[in-house]
C-alpha cells in the first residue's frame, strides 16, 4: 500500500512539472508586461530596455523558465507589476484564506442541504417531493458551476434586492464584503 502510494506520488512530479511549463509558456505568450512602455511615447527606448532587463525577458526561455521554477519552489512569488512593486505572496495568501472560506461554508451548506433533501426524499419515495428533488438535483449538477454562480450572484446580489426594495445590494457580489465595507483577510 505505502509503495503504491510512492509510486502515484512519484508519478505525479512530471505531470506537474507539465503543467507548470504549460502555465508558464501561455502566460508568457499571452502577456507582455512591456506593452505599457512601447505604447507609452515618453518613454525612451534605453529605459524601455533597461526595464526588460531589469524584469529579465532578454534571457531565453528556458533559463526564465528554470528560474521561476527555483523561485516558485522556494517559495518566493516576486513582486507584482501592478501594485507597485509590492509582494506577491501577501496578495496570494489573502485570496487564499477567502477562498478557503468560501469553499468550507458553501460545502457545509451543500451537506446540511444535500443530507435533508435527500432524507426526505428517501422517506417519501416515488412522492411529488421525491421526483423534484431528483429532477433539481439532476439540474444541479448538470449547470456549469460557473454560470450558476454567477446567476446566483446576480439574484440574490442585485435582483432580488431590487424586489425587497433594499439600495445596497443584499449579499456582496464581488469578494467577501460589499463595496465601501470594512474588511478583509490578511
Amino acid at each position: 500500500m505505502v509503495r503504491y502510494a510512492l509510486r502515484r506520488l512519484a508519478a505525479t512530479i512530471p505531470i506537474l512539472g507539465l503543467i507548470s511549463l504549460g502555465a508558464f509558456w501561455a502566460a508568457d505568450r499571452i502577456t507582455n508586461p512591456t506593452a505599457l512602455t512601447v505604447l507609452n511615447p515618453r518613454v525612451s527606448a534605453a529605459d524601455r530596455l533597461a526595464y526588460i532587463e531589469a524584469l529579465g525577458l532578454e534571457r531565453p526561455f528556458w533559463s526564465r523558465y528554470l528560474g521561476w521554477l527555483g523561485d516558485f519552489v522556494t517559495g518566493d512569488f516576486g513582486t507584482s507589476l501592478v501594485r507597485n512593486g509590492s509582494d506577491v505572496w501577501p496578495l496570494v495568501r489573502t485570496a487564499l484564506v477567502n477562498t478557503l472560506v468560501l469553499v468550507v461554508m458553501a460545502v457545509m451548506l451543500s451537506v446540511v442541504v444535500g443530507i435533508a433533501v435527500g432524507t426526505l426524499a428517501a422517506v417519501r419515495r416515488g412522492s411529488l417531493l421525491d421526483t423534484a428533488a431528483t429532477t433539481v438535483s439532476f439540474f444541479g449538477l448538470s449547470i456549469p458551476v460557473f454560470w450558476l454562480g454567477l446567476m446566483l450572484q446576480l439574484f440574490f446580489g442585485l435582483y432580488f434586492a431590487n424586489w425587497l426594495g433594499i439600495t445596497p445590494p443584499l449579499l456582496p457580489t464581488a469578494g467577501l464584503y460589499s463595496p465601501g465595507q470594512e474588511g478583509g483577510s490578511t
